[in-house]
This record gives C-alpha cells, sequence and structure tokens, in this order.
C-alpha cells in the first residue's frame, strides 16, 4: 500500500502471475477542486487492462468466451464503421436534397 500525503494517492494491486486472474484492484486517487473530483483516467485504464486481461484468459473455455474476447477486442472498430457509414449516407442524402432543391427553385 502506498500513502502521498500531498495528494490523497491510495493503491494497492494484488497481481497474479502468468495464467491466473487478477482479482482485486484498489487505485483511488482523489483531488479535490471545489465541487468536483477530477477524472482518474489510470484507474479506468488498469480496470480496462484487467478486464481485457480475465477475457484473454478465459476464451479457451468455452466458444461463448472465445466469442466475447473477439466482441469486445472488436466492438470500437465496429462502432467506427457504423458511424463512417452513417455520416456518409446522411452527407450522401444532403447532397442530393441539395442538388434537388436547386433545380427545383429555378
Amino acid at each position: 500500500t502506498m500513502i502521498d500525503n500531498n495528494h490523497d494517492v491510495r493503491s494497492r494491486f494484488d497481481n497474479k502471475h502468468d495464467d491466473e486472474q487478477i482479482t482485486n484492484v484498489t487505485y483511488v486517487v482523489r483531488k479535490h477542486y471545489e465541487n468536483f473530483e477530477t477524472i482518474d483516467w489510470l484507474k479506468d485504464l488498469m480496470r480496462n487492462r484487467i478486464r481485457h486481461r480475465n477475457l484473454r484468459a478465459q476464451r479457451r473455455q468455452s466458444w461463448k468466451k472465445r466469442f466475447i474476447f473477439w466482441f469486445d477486442a472488436w466492438s470500437g472498430w465496429l462502432c467506427v464503421l457504423l458511424v463512417g457509414i452513417s455520416a456518409g449516407t446522411v452527407a450522401g442524402f444532403v447532397d442530393i436534397g441539395a442538388k434537388w432543391m436547386s433545380h427545383w427553385r429555378t
């Protein structure tokens, strides 16, 4: 456990080796600025890495867990693809609609 009195930082990591799952992570950073606390990007990053490691360790147990692992790995790219297709579709409708309305005006 590490305590820094200047910034009120407490951290505890229970780390397991190789194929074992990491089960317990406590990482708290609190910096008070009047009425709110800062977003703890390191804590979010650590949770995401641990979640991904646990999914990777479990992917050989069943086909369902393998699918969940691959879906988790590619879900961000799938979202980017769908946003790009949606933006292109909307831009196409705007372009066609603008040409149609300009011809309609004349």
